[in-house]
């Protein structure tokens, strides 16, 4: 009974991984690696097996995001119509996918994360004093008051 080793396996998986025009013949490789034809065809099932693994652990991720972003629309949906009660019932859902959208970069969820966190607190210029339209209006005004009272400037 022949056994595929780990180092064997990994030879097999490099040479099938490589696109066939840049390959060498099987036989020169079966040479060069001191390999029988055996152990390359049960290596060529397992890569086979390996690789059937692969793409259906990538169309379950792909139907994972689809699902995600399907419960996502409906919960945008009804929050158009009852939002502060659904999103209240869908805390996970709503953190999970803010969650997601700061890992993806996204600055406007990385800012609503931040504040909902009191990590970030919005700065607001506050107004201390008079500008120089109004200070200009109130000399004016002083000045017309001293003149109707009879000030004489000098």
């Amino acid at each position: 009974m022949t056994v595929v080793t780990a180092s064997k396996k990994k030879l097999i998986f490099d040479y099938l991984d490589t696109p066939e025009e840049e390959r060498i013949p099987q036989k020169q490789f079966l040479k060069e690696n001191g390999m029988i034809r055996v152990t390359f065809y049960k290596g060529e099932i397992l890569y086979a097996q390996e690789k059937e693994k692969e793409e259906k652990e990538a169309r379950r991720r792909m139907l994972a995001k689809r699902e995600a972003a399907v419960r996502l629309g409906d919960m945008m949906e009804n929050a158009l119509h009852k939002s502060e009660e659904y999103l209240d019932k869908n805390d996970g859902v709503v953190d999970d996918a803010l969650v997601k959208a700061c890992k993806r970069g996204n600055a406007g969820a990385l800012k609503l994360y931040y504040q909902l966190t009191n990590r970030l607190i919005e700065k607001s210029e506050v107004k201390v004093g008079l500008s120089a339209d109004e200070r200009a209006r109130r000399n004016l005004q002083a000045d017309v008051e001293l003149l109707d009272s009879g000030y004489k400037s000098t």
